[in-house]
């Protein structure tokens, strides 16, 4: 058994969520024929429960095992149970919120767990550079409170030590899969932990940054399940 991690907007969708579209229908049906051969794909994505349940009862039919949300933050089973769940410390919280308020960043939310304490804190900046140079004096900044990954014109802010690669490895762990039978694709920032963790794949309108870390570059997600 092997486990295809993919992250969602930008690489498995590109552009409109809608299944009619022919590289998504390809996507799909490489995913059937993945999983008929007796290995498990993942959603590993930024997004928060809720904006993956709905496209994918409303807008998209298609079969999977686990999602990674939040950046590693929560990981949701096929059957909707959450099996794990790190928030940010409401002390870090504090910290993080009353830094963000000295900042110019006008578009900011944050995305309550389960538990009640903030999964994650996002932040709307207006290009992908700033994005990342903040992200980078955050981490500076809050080292051992909090995360911060870029991704395009957003910042998601995580529990610390949490990024889509440990919510790969948790399921893994789960499941008993080895590294070496982990493969996963994503094209940004917040993609860079699980491309370097495990056999990383990117696509072509990827940054140079990210496709450093990636073994193989592909168009869609459909072409690498085809190269395994």
């Amino acid at each position: 058994m092997k486990i295809f991690a993919s992250d969602f907007d930008g690489t498995f969708i590109k552009g409109e969520i809608d299944q009619s579209v022919p590289e998504i229908k390809e996507n799909i049906r490489q995913v059937a024929l993945w999983r008929a051969a007796g290995n498990l794909f993942v959603f590993a994505t930024g997004r928060s429960i809720s904006d993956m349940i709905i496209p994918l009862s409303k807008d998209i039919d298609m079969e999977y095992d686990y999602i990674v949300c939040l950046n590693g933050g929560i990981i949701l089973s096929n059957k909707k149970e959450v099996i794990l769940e790190k928030t940010i410390s409401r002390q870090a919280a504090d910290e993080i919120m009353a830094f963000i308020r000295e900042t110019p960043i006008p578009d900011y939310f944050a995305t309550y767990g389960k538990k009640g304490g903030p999964g994650q804190i996002t932040l709307i900046v207006e290009s992908a550079k700033e994005a990342f140079d903040f992200a980078s004096l955050f981490n500076d900044r809050f080292k051992g409170k909090a995360s911060a990954f870029s991704n395009e014109r957003y910042i998601d802010i995580t529990a610390p030590g949490i990024s889509k690669a440990t919510g790969i490895a948790k399921i893994a762990e789960f499941r008993n899969i080895k590294s070496d039978d982990i493969f996963c694709m994503g094209d940004s920032y917040n993609d860079i932990p699980m491309l370097s963790a495990y056999h990383g794949f990117t696509l072509p309108e990827a940054s140079d940054a990210v496709k450093a870390k990636a073994k193989a570059v592909y168009s869609t997600v459909a072409d690498a399940l085809k190269s395994l």
